[in-house]
């Protein structure tokens, strides 16, 4: 399990990429069970309850591996969709262990910024491993699909779309209280 840890943690700093990765589907479902887990980790100063977090979690991952799946079959390269998943998922992972790391040890940081309005050093670094994250999931999509950054740029666009169009069609509260 440590060796698996060692990967995402590699891949989440974009020294090897998803081929690194063997293509189980047990390793797949372990990863999104981890990452399902760690997103019910209630965060300091959010209003959301645990049924809105699982539902959000739910409506990300079906759009991030349904439009991965598209593309990787569109380019006849399906054979590379679990070990692309499982790395986008398992670097996912790793970075919000990071970021739940932050708000443990920073708990007030959301209200801090309500209160003042003012970008505080927690959130600062918060923005910036969101930042990080994305640059991950870029660099696993183009290992994967052989494409540059600015298509890369335009998948994770797509993901982003469909994954709040989704989750506003299905939890509308979930504007008014995140």
């Amino acid at each position: 399990m440590l060796i698996i840890f060692q990967a995402y943690l590699d891949i989440a700093l974009m020294r090897r990429g998803p081929q690194s990765l063997p293509t189980s589907l047990p390793l797949l479902w372990l990863t999104l069970i981890g990452l399902g887990a760690l997103a019910l980790i209630p965060i300091p100063g959010q209003a959301v309850t645990a049924l809105q977090t699982a539902a959000e979690f739910i409506i990300h991952a079906t759009m991030l591996a349904s439009v991965v799946w598209l593309l990787l079959n569109g380019m006849k390269l399906r054979a590379r969709f679990i070990q692309t998943v499982t790395a986008l998922f398992g670097a996912e992972f790793i970075l919000t262990l990071l970021k739940l790391g932050v708000l443990m040890v920073f708990p007030d940081t959301f209200e801090e910024f309500r209160k003042t309005e003012r970008p505080n050093a927690p959130l600062m670094l918060l923005i910036g491993l969101e930042a990080w994250s994305l640059a991950v999931m870029s660099a696993i999509l183009r290992a994967a699909m052989a494409i540059g950054v600015m298509q890369s740029i335009g998948i994770i666009v797509l993901i982003l779309v469909l994954y709040l169009g989704a989750a506003g069609l299905l939890l509308p509260g979930l504007a008014a209280t995140g």
